[in-house]
This record gives C-alpha cells, structure tokens and sequence, in this order.
C-alpha cells in the first residue's frame, strides 16, 4: 500500500515483500519535505517479538506525530490481534486512521460485513484520538488510493480543504 500511495512521488525508493512480516525494524521514508513516513513492523499473525517494544516506544515518545494509520486486512476483517494495537493507541492518545485494506480480495458483500465490524469497533472501543472514517483501498486495483492521498495531503498541511466563502 505505501508502494501505491507514494509511487509518483521523485525519488522514493519503497521497498516491499510479497511476503508478510517482512518488515522488521522502522524504515523511514521522506515523502517531499513535510513527511516523514514511517513503516512498523506488523503484529498479529507472525508477529516479532519486538514489535511492542519498538512500535510502542516510537509512539509514545514522538511528540509530532501527525497520524498513525491502523491498517486492517479488508479480507479478513477485524482479528483479535488488532485489539492489542488499538489498545496501544487509545492507551496513548495517539492520533490514528483505520485503512481497510486487500478489498479486491473480497466479494462486495464480505467488504460491508468487514467495514461494519469496523465501524462497530470505533464505535464500541475507540474515543477521539480515532477519525471516524474508514479508508477502504487495494494497491492492485488502486481504488480508494486517490482518497486517501489527499487526506494525508490535508492532515500534512499540503491541502487546504477549508470552507470558502
């Protein structure tokens, strides 16, 4: 997905795996000069035994942290995993998006089940430090992509969505 998001971007060199848990230190990424990305280590299903230390210590202790986006699997849907991650994040107050993602894995109908369970957890478990609003993306068929790009545009300050007179 950040492969996706980022490919027009000038010399952003992204580097991905087919395969998951690939990921296992924090890479960091510059994306212009107002971004600094940075990919975590996943959890859940092959999750290392780091993860906690390094991902919670980086959150906790970053004092300008725009965003962290939660990434879902759209195939799945919500896991047990996911709640200790999101524990994490409401324990820190940290500001955070849900992204659904792999939706072109799943038939329309699976996709709003999935998207309900979601939507049920932020209703049920999260408080404000969670934008309400699901991003539903596939890096494969690129749907959803162009959303999300300028909602990360807005929240950087690359965007001014602000109401005109």
């Amino acid at each position: 997905m950040i492969k996706a998001l980022f490919s027009e971007v000038p010399g952003l060199d992204v580097r991905v795996s087919k395969n998951p848990g690939h990921t296992k230190i924090l890479n960091f990424y510059q994306v212009g000069k107002r971004l600094m990305l940075v990919d975590v280590p996943g959890y859940g299903f092959k999750q290392p035994q780091y993860f906690m230390d390094s991902v919670e210590h980086y959150i906790k202790t970053r004092k300008r942290l725009a965003r962290t986006f939660f990434i879902l699997d759209g195939h799945a849907g919500p896991q047990d995993w996911d709640k200790v991650a999101l524990d994490m994040l409401e324990e820190f107050g940290a500001p955070y998006t849900m992204i659904m993602t792999k939706i072109d894995r799943s038939s329309a109908s699976k996709r709003v089940r999935n998207l309900m369970k979601i939507q049920g957890v932020i209703h049920d478990f999260t408080s404000n430090s969670c934008f309400r609003q699901v991003f539903l993306v596939s890096s494969v068929t690129q749907e959803g992509l162009g959303l999300l790009q300028a909602y990360i545009a807005h929240i950087t300050g690359h965007l001014d969505v602000g109401e005109r007179s």
